[in-house]
């Protein structure tokens, strides 16, 4: 009988082998085996060392970096019916913000086909949107956004955080050549409410459901954001306005860790 024995082990995440090795066990002794793995799951992953199985579970999200070219593609339901709704990052290198295009098949209500948004890159929270349509009378949008927050961000997510968050809305409306502005502040409660398993065209996503409370604590939105995909928004639901999305599919041109 030899006096130590060859022992495979294997470093395998949701079923995939992504390392193994082979140790030297003396008998009667055990030994270590080190993985270094750097590799982007969703919020949990099933990991297998031999026989040892173990779910390890990510409570807290980094924020992604968003590259121009990602795009991902809705799904939309709304009272006056569905459409396609496609987000794409157009720039934002070297600046604080990122830009990000909207474009809408079939147009909202006839008119709108597209718009411009840009999002802060330190909170992923969206900071401004212009938009223009013809409807037989031109009309344009511009819209700032403004956060305050009364103890921390929303982002990193962590399941059970709870945010709130002061918002000022400023937008200036042209229509028919004639102008308007009007400033809307509101509170709501942001509620990291735990992480589910989501079907959407696209795939099986796991995501943080995340539900922004109006003042009077009732459901304003219900989103489920999966790190899969940048944490972009898999499926929402806004239950103020009776709208809806899924994702139907995404291009991601860099790393989503």
């Amino acid at each position: 009988m030899k006096p130590w024995s060859k022992t495979p082990a294997a470093l395998t995440v949701d079923g995939v082998v992504m390392d193994t090795k082979e140790l030297t066990i003396p008998a009667g002794q055990t030994k270590t085996a080190t993985f270094a793995l750097v590799r982007t799951v969703g919020p949990s992953a099933e990991v297998t060392i031999a026989d040892l199985t173990k779910t390890l579970t990510v409570n807290e999200v980094i924020l992604p970096q968003l590259d121009t070219g990602d795009t991902w593609e809705l799904a939309m339901m709304t009272p006056d019916g569905e459409l396609t709704a496609t987000f794409e990052i157009i720039g934002g290198e070297g600046s604080s913000e990122y830009q990000g295009q909207m474009s809408f098949d079939p147009p909202i209500e006839g008119v709108l086909s597209s718009a411009f948004l840009t999002i802060d890159k330190q909170y992923l929270r969206d900071t401004g949107l212009e938009d223009t349509g013809d409807g037989g009378v031109p009309f344009s949008m511009k819209t700032t956004m403004e956060y305050k927050a009364k103890d921390s961000q929303l982002y990193p997510l962590t399941a059970g955080k709870e945010v709130t968050v002061t918002e000022i809305e400023s937008s200036e409306f042209m229509f028919a050549g004639e102008g308007e502005e009007e400033t809307i502040t509101s509170t709501h409660t942001y509620v990291v409410e735990g992480i589910e398993d989501v079907t959407v065209p696209a795939d099986t996503f796991r995501a943080f459901k995340v539900v922004k409370y109006d003042a009077d604590g009732e459901p304003a939105e219900t989103t489920w954001s999966s790190h899969a995909v940048k944490g972009f928004d898999v499926k929402s639901i806004d239950h103020e306005e009776g709208e809806s999305s899924d994702l139907i599919s995404y291009t991601l041109v860099g790393s989503n860790s």
